[in-house]
């Protein structure tokens, strides 16, 4: 299905702005933002990398695994684009822009069936600062063939998105104290069903997602794991044994997932 191969690799994204906190709130009674600016949440310079370890999970079993890349590309006028790779494979490609304070989608693409959806208006992911809090937000969806532009529908698209306080975290590029839990609902409604991906992405600002745990109409599970990247032209992680992860995801089992 086109949706489930476009969405399951934006699981680690938010899409909502977030409201600030009552003006009428003394100083020491606002909440604390849970991040400052758009880099620490979604690092997008020109030429950041980001190597993932996923696998995907049916009944409880691991059905296939594999490394996924994704590559930030700048193009103009603060947007950028982000391909996403596959096991060797392009797979997806996305394109937002940055506009100072607030992130916004406006296109995603399916590379491997030659399908794409723009939204209008743009999908807002994030706003900084950014609070702790529960947003909705909705917007239409054009699904076109990529090859031709040529529209197959205009549907209807829903988002319900939480952000709040993480624990410290321990991951395969070592541990950290504090971290940000994003919880993404995101509903299509094309013309003979009705689609929703379900999220959660643990994310350590400076850095962005380390890890996300995703479905699709609860059919299968996608887990991926941060292995190692490079961010504003600075190496995180090591990748050296990245063979040897993959196959410890392909040989694991029942017992194996958490």
């Amino acid at each position: 299905m086109f949706v489930r191969r476009v969405w399951c690799w934006l699981l680690w994204l938010p899409c909502l702005p977030w409201v600030a906190g009552c003006s009428l709130l003394t100083q020491w009674e606002r909440p604390v933002p849970l991040a400052n600016s758009l880099q620490e949440i979604v690092p997008h310079s020109d030429r950041d990398h980001f190597v993932y370890v996923w696998r995907r999970i049916e009944d409880g079993r691991v059905t296939a695994a594999g490394v996924q890349v994704e590559h930030v590309s700048a193009i103009k006028g603060g947007e950028f684009e982000v391909t996403l790779s596959e096991n060797g494979r392009a797979m997806g490609r996305m394109r937002f822009r940055d506009e100072g304070s607030t992130l916004v989608l406006l296109r995603e693409d399916d590379l491997s069936r030659g399908f794409g959806f723009t939204y209008d208006p743009p999908l807002a992911q994030l706003q900084v600062p950014l609070f702790p809090g529960r947003q909705q937000a909705s917007a239409s969806a054009t699904m076109a063939r990529s090859a031709d532009g040529e529209t197959i529908a205009v549907v209807p698209v829903t988002q319900v998105v939480e952000a709040q306080p993480g624990a410290a975290v321990h991951s395969r590029l070592g541990d950290y104290r504090s971290s940000v839990v994003i919880r993404t609902a995101r509903t299509l409604h094309l013309p003979d069903e009705v689609s929703e991906m379900q999220a959660e992405t643990v994310v350590v600002p400076g850095i962005g997602e380390i890890s996300s745990t995703g479905s699709v109409s609860d059919t299968q599970v996608l887990h991926r794991e941060l292995a190692c990247a490079i961010i504003g032209g600075r190496r995180i992680g090591d990748c050296t044994h990245l063979n040897k992860s993959w196959e410890e995801n392909n040989d694991a089992g029942p017992s194996d997932v958490r």
